[in-house]
């Protein structure tokens, strides 16, 4: 594991998430991957541009109404 993680993620890195696995007494494999895996700076994701045909015209509007009666239909079917 500790080999291929200085591969892939370099000697410095590990060192460091050596070093903060024992301040956080934390000194197992899975403990260094997630320190590894939290010090890695991830890219923005990209913007994606919604189609005309997906927005919405109008916003939803809570109906408290409708939701109590399909609630009371569901309770009486289980009666």
């Amino acid at each position: 594991m500790t080999g291929s993680a200085i591969q892939r993620e370099g000697f410095e890195t590990v060192t460091v998430a050596c070093e903060l696995a024992i301040e956080e007494r934390t000194i197992s494999a899975d403990a260094l991957l997630n320190i590894l895996s939290r010090l890695q700076t991830n890219p923005a994701p990209a913007v994606v541009a919604t189609p005309e045909q997906l927005c919405l015209k109008l916003p939803p509007i809570a109906d408290y109404g409708r939701y109590d009666a399909l609630l009371s239909r569901s309770a009486e079917g289980c009666a």
